[in-house]
């Protein structure tokens, strides 16, 4: 009898997919089990021990936040203060937290690092609210530092002053422009609207210098959550990040008039929000249905500014259903009714079930269109710029215009730099007055440029000479598609070199040669693919004049929302195609903060909802991976190109290699490979670590995830169990788990 496909994987020493979940699984295990441990032996007091099951855990669960906070604390109680204040560095790199920063003051005077102690001290009091513990750090550390004072300010706009400075009699100046301030018994009042200033700077007579001056009360202001609509209720989540211990004040507005309806503070803490910053402190929102009107509503935090899925409906999905089904009643009455006409009463929120193949025929208009370029901005100054100057040369404006949407971008400086590029380099800028999410911007840029082929490109994104062409020239390959997006570090399923893992973000010139090696390898060829993905999207002016825009009523501050109009069009008729001579890096998620992981799984199930069956067939056509052959000659471009580096050709091809098989668990047998390729390279060798890939393997001239250079996603039949003991390598097995030899 015949064995099973995954018996015979079994026995001849495969990993299935099973197996790596298991191991997966174990390993989480295995680290929650020693952060636990670690816990605990804290807890109990028993420091060394806490710090020794900590250190593991750290190996086991690299660069997870917690642990890093965790450990820090532990390294400082056993005495390696130097060790705690490398985690925190680290940790503040990721995260803007203040209890990071408080630490990194306490552990840096405690070395004696005064100026560095006053710096992180001097961070804490600019942008975080003053509470009575970081008063009394500021005090101790400004005498130790023989420094006359310092200022902070209150969640309530109360400004402290401290030490020497306490005594005096502060000038204040809001935003450049003097304002007067009030005496009370906590210190000195700001007048109303001193939420939305920039700066805040303390002028004193006999005091120049204040830690902390000037302070920023915008940073100490701004409010972050997440909102969704469920079945009987408004949902969600809020809270200041630099003012967590304050209850946050949302307010519900009709979003026709405006009008405040309902005023909430929600002081319970959210146990439910999955977020790696540390120590955040989420307040639950929660709001019943029958409390709202019958339509939209916004959604508005302390800063004034939308939480992240507002404007919603609360009842719009149920309205829907009710009128689809009254239609269904009177459409298939026992009496003779007439023509039912839809118009205004069509339900909003109508499934689109999603089929196994195209079968529409899109109305193809016959005509080349112009190409634009539609630019939606919001945060992020040094990479919107990076992105704009990058655009700007690499196309001529004459040419193709360049339309930035300002989605009332809360930076002035920000705003004002691209104002100034924008006039140089001839490109378009449109504002809106308030905050209206990514799916509305570009649907402004859309109607600005009717009639266009349009290139929708996020304002994180860096590109090269040549992409505006190779992506138009896979966009007229064929009639049918509607379209187009290319190769990048972040875009899903479209991702370089690995689709599934976090790849590095390259700069400029990176980008400059990934373009070329693109080429090199898939000049004007093209996959077709199951939806766009709109960090860069070229769609053709037929398919848009067919399709419509994006859904801002549904898909909010945005994710999700490309997908719903590449299913759209697809239902019409209309295919997506991967360019695979082109690549775009892309950052990722500079607009959204904190609320990306939210923002997704809410968006995520409204797509769901709104195209069953779209899950299936994303994850069907992952296990097929058409992109598999154009990402194998990318991978060879690149190995090539690498190989010849500071050698000649004919060297180059005599350079020898050196292959490092290991696991992808980390720990120490991460830091001994890693040891290998470094020593390894500088003999001249050509390193390459092995590692275990769901579908196969992953090859990298470096150790360590983010550091590679060049990966290769080896075909399934060539899979190998890295604990079978008939594999070995060519010079015996490494200490650990690694083997390693010539190739």
């Amino acid at each position: 009898m015949a064995q099973s496909d995954k018996t015979q994987r079994a026995l001849s020493g495969f990993v299935t997919k099973e197996d790596r979940a298991s191991l997966e699984a174990w390993a989480s295990a295995q680290a929650q089990e020693t952060f636990q441990r670690g816990n605990d032996a804290w807890l109990a007091g028993r420091e060394a021990e806490a710090w020794d099951w900590l250190e593991r855990a750290n190996r086991q669960a690299r660069d997870n936040p917690h642990v890093m906070l965790a450990l820090a604390l532990a390294r400082q109680a056993v005495g390696d203060v130097a060790g705690a204040i490398d985690l925190l560095n680290a940790l503040l790199k990721r995260f803007d937290f203040r209890e990071g920063w408080v630490l990194l003051a306490t552990f840096q005077q405690a070395l004696g690092n005064g100026g560095a102690a006053v710096s992180a001290l001097g961070r804490v009091l600019s942008q975080f609210a003053c509470t009575a513990d970081i008063a009394k750090l500021a005090d101790k550390i400004t005498r130790l530092n023989g420094l006359a004072g310092w200022c902070g300010l209150q969640g309530d706009g109360t400004l402290v002053l401290g030490a020497a400075a306490a005594q005096e009699t502060p000038v204040v100046w809001l935003d450049g422009q003097p304002v007067k301030v009030v005496r009370k018994k906590a210190g000195w009042l700001c007048p109303a609207g001193w939420k939305k200033a920039r700066s805040l700077e303390i002028r004193l007579r006999d005091l120049p210098f204040l830690v902390g001056n000037p302070v920023q009360p915008c940073a100490l202001a701004r409010s972050e959550g997440l909102v969704e609509a469920g079945a009987d209720r408004l949902s969600g989540w809020v809270w200041l990040p630099h003012d967590a211990d304050r209850v946050p004040v949302v307010q519900i507005q009709d979003m026709q008039t405006g009008k405040t309806l309902h005023t909430i503070k929600p002081e319970s803490f959210s146990n439910s929000v999955n977020s790696d910053v540390p120590l955040a402190r989420y307040r639950a929102l929660v709001f019943p249905a029958e409390a709202l009107p019958n339509g939209p509503v916004r959604v508005v935090g302390p800063d004034g500014r939308d939480l992240a899925g507002s404007p919603l409906d609360v009842g719009l999905e149920q309205r829907s259903a009710r009128q689809i089904v009254q239609a269904l009643a009177k459409t298939f009455s026992v009496e003779k009714q007439k023509k039912i006409k839809t118009g205004d009463d069509f339900p909003g929120f109508v499934p689109v079930p999603v089929q196994d193949e195209v079968t529409g025929t899109p109305q193809v208009s016959g005509r080349q269109a112009e190409v634009a370029i539609v630019i939606p901005i919001y945060r992020d100054k040094a990479r919107t710029l990076d992105c704009l100057e990058a655009v700007k040369q690499t196309i001529s404006p004459c040419k193709i215009p360049v339309v930035i949407v300002n989605d009332a971008a809360p930076d002035p400086d920000l705003v004002l730099a691209v104002e100034t590029l924008a006039a140089q380099a001839g490109f378009r800028v449109l504002t809106h007055a308030r905050n209206c999410g990514f799916p509305s911007a570009v649907n402004t840029g859309l109607r600005a440029v009717a009639g266009y082929d349009v290139i929708v490109l996020n304002s994180d994104t860096l590109v090269a000479e040549g992409w505006v062409e190779e992506l138009r020239r896979i966009a007229y390959a064929s009639e049918e598609t509607g379209t187009v997006t290319p190769f990048s570090n972040d875009a899903s399923i479209l991702s370089y070199p690995s689709p599934d893992r976090k790849n590095p973000v390259p700069d400029l010139a990176q980008t400059q040669d990934l373009m070329a090696q693109a080429q090199a390898a898939n000049a004007g060829q093209a996959v077709e693919i199951p939806t766009a993905n709109g960090f860069c999207m070229y769609i053709r002016h037929d398919c848009l004049a067919q399709t419509g825009m994006l859904r801002d009523d549904a898909f909010a501050q945005g994710y999700g929302e490309e997908n719903d109009f590449c299913l759209r069009a697809r239902a019409l008729g209309w295919r997506h195609q991967a360019a695979l001579g082109a690549y775009v890096a892309h950052v990722g998620s500079a607009s959204f903060g904190g609320t990306r992981t939210g923002l997704m799984r809410r968006n995520e199930a409204i797509l769901n909802r709104l195209h069953p069956g779209y899950h299936e067939m994303i994850a069907a056509w992952i296990e097929k991976d058409p992109l598999f052959k154009a990402r194998r000659r990318f991978d060879l471009v690149r190995f090539r190109a690498g190989s010849g580096q500071k050698a000649s050709a004919r060297k180059s091809r005599k350079r020898r290699a050196m292959v490092l098989v290991t696991h992808d668990y980390g720990g120490g047998v991460e830091r001994v490979v890693g040891e290998r390729v470094k020593a390894l390279s500088r003999q001249g060798l050509c390193p390459l670590v092995v590692r275990p890939y769901r579908r196969g393997l992953l090859a990298g001239r470096r150790a360590g995830r983010s550091r590679r250079l060049c990966l290769v996603a080896l075909p399934a039949a060539r899979r190998v169990d890295i604990a079978d003991p008939s594999f070995k390598g060519g010079r015996g097995r490494g200490r650990g788990g690694a083997s390693y030899g010539r190739a």
